[in-house]
């Protein structure tokens, strides 16, 4: 491995191993490599350890808290076959490892919610570890360990260490950077074993069991192969027989399980992607939302002085075509298909530092594929930057590996070390800083509702979670406010929640004349909700619309669902109707 003028910054070792390969950090004293790895591991879990105290919050509580099949280990192997939202929440998605996890979780502690906190920490501590393995063997040790330490703190990591469910993305992570590594290092030794292909198999296993995500791993093998491993081989075509030679057997045996994973998912689903649309936007709009949403990507991987729980519309508007917002999208993904190519010139000096910061820019746009928006819109989650924030901090500790290099000149070197040990350290120390101060935001429902209006008030999602949370705490006069902010804000006619919620609030306090417009204008936009007709139907009779109320009961009970309800509305009706008559 050497850090020069090599074509590629991971170099296939002499015949003596790769400790002798010039650089390594093989090579450096075991202590200085302990020490480092130590100081990861502090920065990580003071990043995270204010979160122990954090119960259980939004979707922790349908998949966790209230979810009785984590709840036992009885029968453990039944969750292979079930997926990862209960019935009542839709029954989407796969991630049959994170719900075993779960449930061993909630046995070992008997629900305590610090168990899984502290699960969370030992996750992202070992990410952290295992991150900077990775940078070991692709830049100098400094840049390294700059990029790493930058990980460890990084405010955007909040989301997937505070929430419980956010273990879905450190378990994947963990896999695919272990992955990595074991591909990377078996790389060197020429072709890849028996040993280190069925390991990687199993963490790849283990990171598409846990989260959707980790589907991705082999586009990242393939982008460490092209950017990171470089050997001996001839150019051109023998070239390319040489690498299939080498990796083609692993490639081939993950695109095997890769398929059954997907048959499996399909099998347990009822098809392939088995989610739910968070903002129901198709077509070309997907394209718009993506573009709008690139500049929010950059800053919160660059900048993220300012978190979110939500980002849905009107916090970020979803556009309806080309126009201005999209300019700064575009512009930022050209940029970086630009640097991507400018890199990749083979003239000029640090040509292992350039051929990392292009894995690290590839590295974020395959990171960030399922999370575009071009297959399933959710604007932006900041738990889903986690693996992208690898290629950022690879690309960062690059740049930082130039700047440390020592000049031919000799002038000035020791002025610009100083000033990027200064730099760094006051980036980890505001990292840590806002990461330990925005854990505890995830403490519960009701401290991280009240924080989020504030974070996103325009976001409708905000308002109407914050609202149910009023109404909960008996501040109705507020609460109906925030849930009609809500209703307002709310651009997408299909999601009727917000109207349904305020409207069975105001029947449930005999406000029928109230909640008529609500539950019309909500069936109008979404026929297939039967708590919405029967909320209608129920207000239609305790106004004396009697025929209007028994239409819509027939009409709930030939659909089939809420069948006792609406055969209860019936009676009502019929009822009401002999003592009318």
């Amino acid at each position: 491995m050497r850090h020069s003028d090599a074509d590629s910054f991971v170099e296939m070792p002499s015949p003596v191993g790769p400790a002798s390969a010039p650089g390594s950090i093989l090579m450096r004293p075991r202590h200085a490599r302990a020490a480092l790895y130590a100081a990861i591991v502090i920065v990580a879990i003071a990043a995270s350890v204010t979160g122990l105290a954090n119960g259980f919050a939004l979707d922790d509580v349908a998949i966790v808290a209230d979810n009785a099949r984590v709840h036992s280990l009885h029968r453990w192997w039944q969750l292979f076959g079930a997926p990862y939202w209960p019935p009542q929440f839709g029954a989407s998605l796969y991630r049959p490892i994170l719900t075993l996890g779960f449930a061993a979780q909630w046995v070992a502690g008997g629900g305590a919610p610090w168990v899984f906190h502290a699960v969370s920490v030992v996750l992202y501590t070992a990410l952290c570890a295992l991150v900077l393995a990775l940078f070991l063997d692709l830049v100098p040790p400094v840049g390294a360990a700059i990029g790493a330490v930058l990980f460890a703190a990084h405010p955007v990591h909040v989301e997937a260490v505070a929430n419980v469910v956010g273990q879905s993305e450190l378990l994947a992570a963990t896999a695919m950077i272990g992955a990595c590594v074991i591909y990377v290092r078996a790389r060197r030794t020429g072709r890849i074993g028996a040993v280190p292909t069925a390991v990687i198999a199993l963490l790849f296993v283990i990171a598409c069991l846990s989260k959707e995500h980790g589907l991705l791993l082999p586009l990242l093998l393939a982008a460490l192969e092209l950017l990171a491993v470089h050997g001996e081989e001839p150019s051109g075509s023998l070239q390319l027989r040489a690498r299939v030679r080498a990796a083609g057997a692993l490639f081939g045996l993950l695109g095997v399980l890769g398929v059954a994973y997907l048959g499996v998912r399909t099998a347990v689903l009822g098809d392939v992607l088995g989610e739910m649309h968070p903002v129901p936007v198709y077509g070309i709009r997907r394209l718009w939302v993506m573009l709008v949403v690139v500049p929010h990507w950059l800053r919160l991987l660059a900048w993220p002085a300012h978190l979110s729980a939500d980002y849905s519309p009107q916090q970020i508007p979803v556009p309806d075509g080309p126009g201005a917002e999209l300019v700064a999208g575009l512009l930022s993904l050209a940029a970086a298909a630009l640097a991507f190519l400018a890199l990749g010139n083979r003239a000029g000096n640090w040509r292992g530092e350039r051929s990392a910061a292009r894995l690290g820019l590839a590295w974020m746009a395959v990171a960030l594929l399922p999370v575009s928006n071009l297959f399933s819109v959710m604007i932006v989650e900041e738990r889903t930057l986690l693996m992208s924030s690898v290629g950022a901090m690879l690309l960062v500790g690059a740049g930082a590996a130039v700047v440390w290099r020592e000049r031919p000149e000799g002038r000035n070197t020791l002025a610009w070390r100083v000033c990027l040990t200064a730099m760094t350290g006051c980036l980890v120390l505001a990292g840590l800083l806002r990461s330990r101060a925005r854990q505890p935001v995830w403490r519960d429902d009701t401290t991280l509702f009240t924080q989020t209006v504030e974070d996103a008030p325009r976001s409708y999602r905000a308002q109407f979670f914050y609202g149910q949370l009023l109404f909960a705490q008996g501040r109705l006069a507020e609460g109906e406010r925030h849930l009609r902010l809500a209703i307002a804000l709310n651009p997408t006619p299909a999601d009727v929640s917000p109207l349904n919620f305020l409207a069975t609030e105001y029947r449930d306090a005999g406000m029928c004349p109230q909640a008529l417009p609500l539950y019309e204008r909500a069936l109008a936009n979404d026929a297939a909700r039967p708590d919405v007709r029967y909320g209608l139907a129920s207000c239609l009779l305790a106004t004396g619309r009697v025929a209007e109320a028994r239409r819509l009961a027939e009409d709930g009970l030939r659909r089939g669902d809420l069948k006792a309800f609406f055969l209860e509305l019936i009676a009502r009706a019929d009822s009401a109707g002999v003592r009318g008559g």
